[in-house]
């Protein structure tokens, strides 16, 4: 196994599974309401819908790759990931949602994360090149990363509750510093691919 194609999958599934947003907004209300396995299962759900993307991913990867799409997917991954960062940085100070998660938990975190706009939109253009390059170890490292933040957030905060909140500045600084790092790798693979 390659490690280091896996430890830079495992970064941007964390970096991605991180940021505030729809899935991790339901898992702290849960958290903070009922139960860290309670606000599991919303992760859990939301975490299928990427393993389904993945595999339509995989599917597809083939016949995108021996035509020229996947030169023009880089730049726009790119611009995917700078967008995913400034949405960071600018929801930073955000309040977290007051609303009471309720209904099946699984089925609304699969439910969020196949609606998810942006999520369809970063496996089109940033998870196709991605697991082109890296092959399995995307998909093992990827999938661990958001395994690992899942597990850990909800637990965090059923363990800490409301402290968790100022903590979320510094998640989403951290994580759209992440998110710049890879845009900026996808911007030197477009160049590269330009003069080559």
């Amino acid at each position: 196994m390659n490690l280091s194609g896996f430890g830079v999958a495992y970064a941007l599934g964390v970096s991605l599974a991180a940021p505030p947003g729809p899935i991790n907004m339901l898992m702290f209300s849960e958290a903070v309401r009922n139960s860290r396995w309670s606000a599991f299962s919303i992760g859990l759900g939301a975490l299928s819908a990427d393993a389904i993307f993945y595999a339509l991913v995989s599917t597809l990867r083939s016949s995108v790759l021996n035509s020229k799409i996947i030169f023009l997917l880089y730049p726009i991954g790119c611009a995917v990931l700078l967008y995913l960062s400034f949405l960071l940085v600018k929801g930073a100070n955000a309040k977290q949602s007051e609303k009471q998660v309720k209904g099946v938990k699984y089925i609304k975190g699969l439910g969020v994360g196949l609606t998810n706009p942006l999520q369809i939109g970063w496996w089109i253009t940033v998870g196709l090149p991605l697991a082109s390059i890296f092959g399995v170890e995307f998909a093992l490292g990827f999938f661990s990363g958001i395994l690992s933040w899942v597990l850990g957030f909800t637990s965090m905060v059923s363990l800490y509750r409301e402290r968790l909140v100022k903590a979320f500045k510094v998640i989403s600084y951290a994580s759209a510093a992440v998110l710049c790092a890879f845009a900026l790798y996808f911007a030197l693979l477009f160049l590269s691919a330009l003069t080559a």
